[in-house]
């Protein structure tokens, strides 16, 4: 399984994937220096209960690419 981060300005996404099978993801915008909003998240019932929700952790390291 993998994460793959998506970012466009200061929207983006990270998407985990398996096999090319698209199985979460979650969608932010930067709204500032300090604040990331967490605007969508959605994990397939094929991972319930394996804690693929805590995708959200890899928002840490986003940081407003402008």
């Amino acid at each position: 399984m993998t994460i793959k981060q998506i970012e466009q300005g200061y929207k983006g996404s990270f998407i985990l994937d398996e096999n090319g099978e698209r199985l979460g993801e979650m969608t932010y915008t930067i709204a500032g220096e300090k604040l990331i909003i967490i605007d969508h998240t959605e994990v397939s019932d094929k991972l319930r209960g394996q804690g693929a929700g805590k995708i959200s952790a890899g928002c840490r390291g986003v940081r407003p690419s402008k």
